[in-house]
C-alpha cells in the first residue's frame, strides 16, 4: 500500500506521518507499520486477502495541514 501526497503544484508534499487504518473483509482493522521512501511517500508491506477492504488515510503534513481520505477496494479471489 502506497500513500503519496501531492502540493497544488504537483509536487511532493513533505509529511511528517501518515495513519494508515486499514480494514480487511471480515478482521479486525489494523495500522501497519509505515516506511519512508522519500518526503511524501510512505507504504506498507501488507498481504491482501481476496475481498473488500476498507482503508482510512491521514496524512500530516509538514507545513501544518492535514490531509484525510477513505475509500475502498475489491480484490479478487
Amino acid at each position: 500500500m502506497h500513500v503519496t501526497a501531492f502540493d497544488a503544484e504537483g509536487k511532493e508534499l513533505p509529511l511528517r506521518g501518515v495513519t494508515l487504518t486499514m480494514h480487511p473483509p471480515d478482521a479486525e482493522p489494523f495500522e501497519p507499520e509505515m516506511l519512508r521512501f522519500g518526503p511524501g511517500h510512505l507504504a506498507a508491506n501488507i498481504d491482501l486477502r481476496p475481498g473488500t477492504w476498507s482503508f482510512d488515510i491521514a496524512a500530516h503534513a509538514r507545513d501544518g495541514t492535514e490531509l484525510v481520505t477513505s475509500f475502498q477496494q475489491t480484490f479478487p479471489g
